[in-house]
């Protein structure tokens, strides 16, 4: 059992208070040398709220200077330098601000052998990284990296257990009590966090948390298959074996003038691998690596949500002022006028009951919002959820099923959804597209890539092509949105002569429309609404079907209601 807990971020925490961090800092700075640069502090001023940003932080701990050089630089010109790792990623995986310095473009590559700074640097700036850190600028840990002449064997291994041993506290809790309930016949791992990141970066497997819900099943998957990697490379997790491997594995890297990105054990896949004991070839990459990519790229995953029945509130928290609340039913409290002092705006719902009774000699039917009040009464025997719906109903009905909760996945007209509220749905079919597709929705998604990088890539017409393939997907597998699909096909036209821009908000809003949630996308570019999408008034139709699904979903059992 291989488990992976998220990485902490330590930045967040600072990123309020880092520009008060510094003011302290060049205050002792000023104390310490007579080349502190006055201009700094209004810089800092004029740039206040982009602190978080690492380059620019980086700039000012460094005093405005090079770290390698202590040449000035021009913060304006921030991204012609270069974000050196000071310890090789090489060695360790550490991308804290402690390991990391902003340097000239040809600093960066004045590294000895052994990947360290040269000794003539270290002792040109020796003098000015102590006044650094007295003033508190840069830890003990930075500084010890910058005068860091050799790696010892001692240095190694530690690195090496940083890249395979968890050691927070938490993880070590939840392993022992995982390996506490199942000891029979399992082990427990925790696997370092970051490692599956690194994993996916190295070999370009994407993760597109806008199209679906995949990225969960996959990080599972990613976190199993490191793990078992590891076991199988070092299956007693021996330190001497896998620090035989680091050894190996720095004197290839010294044959070579490429830079490693990621750690040993990741870097290490790229190659094939033996197991220590028996010999035998147990890692390919060449036909291994693409058994993982065409693992990832399955277009079926088990995707179940909570059913809830609601608790807490009993009234929406809205409270409508007396000339707004004419129409409103719900009083504040007992006997006090809706007309004369206002009124809640709607009821918060406990379940649902779906009901069919008779309207002009057909039978309808729908799903009745049960009020957490009337629960209440229920529960406590002063009322029946029978007597409830007949009142409501104000005639005969029946109950075909008492609770259906929210978030209960139910087949309506032949279109899997989820349960919102009494007419409110949202959709439950996962969007599934090309690989090709992907690689592009990825790339533009969250600006990853403006104009000018995309295009070193693919053509502007291939946003067409996606956009094509969105439009074809809504038409053919999501009839829930057959109006807004009939909507997109009369404005395709108006698509092929928007700006790249344009192009890619219109194709990350209809992925918002077919996602599996309750977004709904903003699509006024193509002349639609801003709310497209929006499931909010869906009848229940003759031959709905309510889906129960396992926690897994491998098992599940359908309550026919044709």
């Amino acid at each position: 059992m291989f488990i992976e807990f998220a990485r902490s971020d330590e930045q967040s925490k600072r990123t309020n208070t880092r520009d008060k961090f510094i003011e302290k800092a060049f205050a002792k700075l000023k104390i310490e040398t007579d080349a502190f640069n006055k201009e700094l502090l209004a810089e800092l001023r004029e740039h206040r709220k982009n602190i978080s940003q690492q380059r620019l932080f980086l700039y000012f701990i460094q005093n405005g200077k090079c770290m390698y050089t202590g040449e000035t630089l021009q913060i304006n010109d921030l991204s012609s330098y270069e974000v050196d790792h000071i310890l090789p990623q090489s060695y360790i995986k550490d991308n804290s601000i402690e390991n990391l310095a902003l340097v000239k473009r040809s600093e960066n590559q004045r590294k000895g052998a052994d990947l360290l700074l040269d000794s003539t640097v270290i002792t040109k700036n020796r003098t000015r990284w102590e006044q650094l850190k007295r003033a508190g600028l840069i830890g003990e840990k930075k500084f010890r990296n910058l005068t860091r002449t050799k790696i010892t064997d001692r240095d190694k291994e530690g690195f090496v257990a940083r890249q395979l041993v968890e050691t927070r506290q938490i993880t070590k809790h939840v392993t022992q009590l995982l390996q506490k309930e199942y000891q029979t016949d399992t082990k427990v791992v925790a696997i370092k966090a970051g490692l599956v990141s690194d994993l996916r970066h190295k070999f370009n497997f994407i993760k597109n948390r806008n199209v679906n819900d995949y990225h969960h099943a996959q990080d599972a998957y990613l976190v199993s298959f490191i793990g078992t990697y590891i076991m199988s490379k070092y299956p007693k997790l021996e330190m001497e074996f896998v620090y035989e491997g680091y050894n190996k594995y720095l004197a290839d890297l010294r044959k070579t003038t490429t830079k490693p990105k990621f750690s040993f054990i990741v870097e290490s896949l790229a190659k094939p691998t033996f197991n220590h004991e028996t010999g035998e070839l147990f890692w390919n990459p060449e036909t291994d690596i693409a058994k993982v990519r065409r693992t990832l790229n399955f277009k079926q995953c088990n995707i179940v949500r909570k059913v809830e029945e609601q608790s807490g509130m009993l009234f929406k928290e809205t409270i409508y002022p007396a000339l707004k609340a004419a129409d409103k039913t719900i009083p504040l409290k007992k006997n006090l006028g809706v007309s004369l002092y206002g009124g809640y705006t709607n009821v918060n719902y406990a379940f649902y009951s779906l009901i069919e009774y008779p309207v002009k000699n057909k039978q309808k039917r729908r799903l009745l919002g049960i009020p957490m009040a009337t629960k209440v009464l229920i529960d406590t025997g002063q009322t029946t959820l029978q007597a409830y719906v007949t009142d409501c109903i104000g005639g005969p009905c029946q109950i075909l099923k008492e609770r259906v909760l929210k978030y209960q996945l139910i087949q309506n007209d032949n279109c899997a959804l989820y349960v919102a509220g009494p007419t409110e749905r949202h959709n439950a079919r996962q969007l599934v597209v090309s690989e090709a597709a992907a690689q592009i929705i990825y790339l533009i998604s969250a600006k990853q890539a403006a104009e000018a990088s995309f295009l070193e890539q693919y053509r502007s017409s291939d946003l067409t092509v996606v956009f094509d393939e969105l439009l074809l997907k809504i038409t053919s597998d999501f009839k829930i949105f057959k109006n807004v699909a009939v909507k997109l096909t009369a404005a395709a036209e108006r698509f092929n002569v928007c700006t790249f821009n344009e192009k890619v908000i219109i194709i990350e809003e209809i992925i918002k429309v077919m996602r599996a949630n309750a977004t709904n996308g903003n699509l006024k570019l193509l002349g639609l609404t801003e709310r497209e999408g929006r499931l909010g008034n869906v009848p229940i139709s003759n031959n709905l079907k309510i889906i129960n699904q396992s926690i897994t979903g491998l098992y599940q059992s359908i309550e026919d209601f044709s």
